[in-house]
């Protein structure tokens, strides 16, 4: 990933919030030489500066049977919108362009295939996903056949080796053009605009504070 140092943050708190955002990542993989890609949702786990995954296959899934000795590369998606040169206080001298943060994670993998630590690993997601629910749905208390759920995917675990934050907010910018694009993301309908307009006027805050 292109990422120059203004758009570069180690702080892990900001990898908690785009896997907050959106857990439905994208995993990519070397599959008979060529680049393969699975959009799953992911379970990130951290403790201090420690940051695992886990997740599962279909076991249909062509990916898990070479992705043991792999290093993988896991893309966490977070919010984008499009930056008009409108939004800045002198806009005959901008030009269009588009903010968003992203987190490139990478490590190896470990598979997940013995059929209690699968069972396990479905309720934490489970678990997990249905956290917000006024009625959350168990796998324990599910009235179906555990062991054919189980045989039907295949779990992994990836440690985390190296992780790229990449925050584009026109950090490169002079305060009242961030400012402007804060303003303009925060009035947006788009609720990826929304959120990225509060992350931007936080770090103006931050900016400003700093002098």
């Amino acid at each position: 990933m292109y990422l120059p140092a203004h758009f570069k943050t180690d702080d892990l708190d900001r990898l908690d919030e785009l896997a907050a955002h959106d857990p439905f990542a994208t995993l990519v993989t070397i599959v008979d030489g060529e680049p393969f890609a699975t959009h799953l949702p992911v379970m990130l786990e951290r403790a201090h500066d420690r940051v695992t995954l886990r997740g599962h296959w279909a076991r249909p899934n062509a990916q898990w049977k070479s992705a043991v000795g792999q290093r993988a590369l896991c893309i966490i998606h977070g919010p984008h919108a499009y930056v008009s040169p409108n939004y800045y206080p002198d806009p005959d001298r901008r030009v269009p362009t588009w903010n968003y943060a992203t987190a490139h994670l990478r490590g190896p993998l470990r598979l997940i295939e013995e059929p209690q630590e699968l069972l396990a690993l479905g309720s934490a997601l489970s678990d997990h996903f249905e956290s917000g629910s006024s009625k959350p749905w168990s796998l324990a208390a599910a009235n179906r056949s555990l062991d054919s759920m189980a045989a039907g995917i295949v779990g992994f675990e990836m440690s985390i080796e190296q992780i790229d934050l990449k925050f584009k907010m026109n950090q490169n910018h002079p305060i009242e053009n961030a400012e402007g694009v804060a303003r303009a993301f925060q009035a947006s309908d788009d609720r990826d605009a929304q959120l990225l307009g509060r992350w931007m006027q936080a770090d103006v805050t931050r900016r400003r504070s700093t002098g």
